[in-house]
């Protein structure tokens, strides 16, 4: 149970970090055609904090995953 929770929450965790960066791609692009920046990657663009969420929501599913793993070998049949 812990297992499938702990994947299902990395795979959200990976999906917003990709659609966060598509998104910040897409609006660097504009603002570079249309003059409002620099030039600077979109990753390092990200702010801060949202780094720190989806870094901590990927190692909270990475233990749920360890966890899941250990308790269905302690399982005995």
């Amino acid at each position: 149970m812990m297992f499938k929770y702990g994947l299902k929450l990395l795979f959200g965790a990976l999906t917003k970090m990709t659609f966060v960066i598509i998104a910040y791609e897409f609006y660097f692009r504009y603002a570079l055609i249309t003059g409002g920046i620099g030039k600077a990657s979109a990753f390092d663009a990200i702010h801060p904090i949202i780094k720190l969420i989806i870094v901590t929501e990927i190692l909270i599913s990475i233990l749920l995953i360890i966890i899941g793993v250990k308790k269905s070998r302690d399982v005995i049949f």
